[in-house]
């Protein structure tokens, strides 16, 4: 996907309000029960048009977690027990000033929840 594709549109806004947006990310209806089929991988989705963004640490977490490592509360792998954007950030949420991450506002605390200090 190139962000000259998205010109125009808000694709988080367009989920959240269920209109339309689907097949941008997802390459079969989520709402017949396939929820992990996409068009490419959610990384290279999202960097699509988050390329640019500074995330905490200076590094991106798209890493393989070592087998009895598990993520806190429900957030979801990827294939291959993969970290994606999608583990964190629930792109479905129409709230860009909380980051869209998965039940927490603060981001420090979020991030708290796997990283221990």
């Amino acid at each position: 996907h190139a962000q000259s594709q998205w010109a125009g549109r808000n694709p988080h806004q367009e989920i959240a309000r269920k209109k339309t947006g689907c097949s941008l990310c997802h390459a079969a209806d989520p709402e017949e029960g396939d929820t992990e089929s996409f068009v490419a991988s959610i990384t290279i989705l999202c960097l699509a048009c988050h390329d640019d963004v500074d995330h905490p640490g200076g590094v991106r977490h798209t890493v393989t977690l070592k087998a009895g490592m598990e993520p806190p509360g429900l957030l979801p792998l990827g294939t291959g027990r993969q970290i994606t954007c999608a583990t964190c950030h629930d792109p479905h949420l129409d709230s860009p000033a909380d980051h869209r991450l998965r039940g927490a506002k603060e981001p420090a605390a979020f991030c708290l929840r796997c990283h221990k200090l």
